[in-house]
């Protein structure tokens, strides 16, 4: 069974996405909150931490940046899904510098969150096409303004990526 905890300030989603989860078979919400802070504080005075966080970027008081790099710093073992509607390589970059193991747009089916959220498991990542096609565009880009330095996680990500690894 993997436990999740999910953090969005959007009631209506979350509680629509919590109830979608708990209709597959391996999956169980454990955790919710409306915001950063509150998902590290019921994390603190959990008996038992979840497997993954399902982390919107934009909310109120704390949002998905700070909490991904608290919750890593806290908690390395817990996983970090990132499930937000922007799009840009700057967010997904960030998300994942500050500790997300996935990235996943709140477009995307209900069938590649329950993907996502078995591979961040079971293989500690998981990218989309989206992510790979933008974090290469960006690398490759010569006339990019952007400048990205790569950590040796993130440098692991993008080999990956790079592969056709299933």
């Amino acid at each position: 069974m993997i436990t999740i905890a999910l953090a969005d300030d959007h009631a209506i989603l979350r509680k629509g996405v919590a109830e979608m989860l708990s209709k597959f078979d391996n999956m169980s919400v454990i955790m919710e909150a409306g915001n950063g802070s509150e998902l590290i504080t019921k994390m603190q005075s959990a008996k038992a931490l979840p497997d993954v966080c399902i982390l919107d970027i934009n909310m109120p008081v704390m949002n998905g940046y700070d909490t991904a790099a608290e919750i890593k710093k806290k908690w390395p073992e817990v996983k970090i899904l990132a499930l937000s509607m922007y799009d840009t390589e700057l967010n997904v970059i960030k998300m994942i510098r500050n500790g997300a193991n996935g990235y996943v747009l709140k477009d995307s089916d209900p069938e590649e969150l329950r993907f996502a959220i078995s591979e961040v498991c079971r293989h500690g990542f998981y990218h989309s096409e989206l992510v790979t096609g933008r974090m290469l565009h960006i690398l490759h880009d010569t006339d990019s303004k952007i400048n990205v330095e790569m950590n040796d996680r993130e440098s692991q990500f993008l080999v990956y990526c790079c592969t056709e690894l299933t």
